[in-house]
């Protein structure tokens, strides 16, 4: 059981309220707390948590379905974060579609640093998972304000932090800025860990391997790769691999299969841990020359059946975005603007001229 945290749960309905009881036995002291219904309620709520000395705050977004003077949970955030901005804020909503919103908007992302499903709190097999989260979160932000104390360079802190080494090639954007424990939170949760780049989410880090997404979950996998899964601040919330480590777990000194087809790299994998180990399929021509998973449709591509185009709002240091042909084919892309030259390819999966092979 990890260390107890103090939580304050802020929902209109009583109903919601109850996950705060549910969480005791997850290590997390969870207070609920319903909107006041009067006049000044804002004032009053945001007043009561500043108070509160909580670990962390999870907020509703909809507390003006039942109050009368409501409000929307990213006021409250707003408002929390100008005074307190080393206390994280977890969103927790009944849509699953805020977690992509809250994604792709960024001024909305900078106020909460997590979406949980209420429904993933309410079940005990996901809370376990989702509260373990919400601590990693809460570590990861103590952490950054005692690294905000520091009178290192800001590159150097953010390294420690994500615990790199000079040959991770890393390169974060806050090279030259002020370090607060906002910044901080904000750059590992929503750019390092956001995008692939100098590690990678499990989808690109399987199809780098030449494997499915399936094999590399398996436990002899994960074993075989401790070395290369990232372990810095937020480690427990977004579970990454760095992209340099990993290549290095496909060379050896009788053997480089880095560039080999995938069956060669799943062959190889399988005599290092003892098990047989799927080789990965080209979404479009299931071929074996792997490259990257589609940014669209997480699955594996080779490198002459996607194309490069931009899909959101990544880091100049992050990989470019991989969308495979099947996904503009199929429709799924009409919302990427590809990049110069890669257009008129676009066209031609659009229109079926450009067709997958029999």
């Amino acid at each position: 059981m990890p260390d107890v945290i103090t939580a304050a749960l802020v929902d209109d309905s009583d109903d919601d309220l109850k996950i705060a009881k549910r969480l005791k036995p997850t290590g997390i002291s969870c207070a609920a707390i319903r909107p006041p219904n009067e006049q000044n309620s804002f004032e009053r709520l945001t007043e009561q948590l500043r108070k509160g000395n909580y670990d962390v705050i999870l907020l509703d977004y909809r507390l003006d379905d039942e109050v009368q003077h409501g409000y929307r949970g990213g006021t409250v955030a707003a408002r929390l974060k100008e005074f307190h901005p080393d206390l994280p804020v977890v969103l927790v909503t009944t849509e699953e579609k805020h977690e992509e919103w809250v994604k792709h908007n960024p001024r909305v992302a900078a106020l909460f640093d997590h979406v949980v499903l209420k429904e993933q709190l309410s079940r005990a097999p996901s809370r376990a998972l989702r509260a373990a989260e919400i601590h990693d979160l809460v570590a990861g932000y103590r952490l950054l304000k005692t690294a905000a104390t520091s009178k290192d360079e800001a590159h150097a802190i953010i390294a420690r932090l994500a615990q790199a080494t000079p040959r991770d090639h890393f390169a974060p954007s806050l090279r030259n800025a002020a370090v607060r424990t906002p910044e901080l939170a904000n750059w590992f949760l929503l750019e390092l860990l956001a995008y692939p780049g100098p590690v990678l989410p499990l989808q690109d880090a399987a199809a780098r391997l030449g494997i499915t997404v399936k094999a590399a979950q398996r436990s002899a996998v994960q074993t075989w790769l401790t070395t290369a899964a990232y372990a810095g601040v937020f480690g427990g919330m977004r579970r990454r691999w760095w992209r340099g480590r990993l290549e290095q777990h496909l060379v050896s000194d009788t053997c480089d299969v880095r560039e080999a087809p995938a069956e060669e790299r799943a062959a190889y994998i399988s005599d290092l841990v003892g098990e047989h180990i799927a080789a990965a399929r080209c979404v479009w021509c299931g071929g074996s020359f792997i490259e990257r998973a589609c940014v669209i449709c997480s699955e594996p591509v080779d490198a002459t059946h996607y194309l490069v185009g931009n899909v959101d709002d990544r880091p100049a240091w992050a990989e470019p975005a991989r969308v495979c042909f099947r996904c503009i084919a199929q429709g799924d892309a009409e919302n990427v603007r590809f990049v110069t030259g890669a257009e008129p390819i676009a066209h031609r999966l659009r229109a079926g001229d450009l067709k997958r092979p029999a």
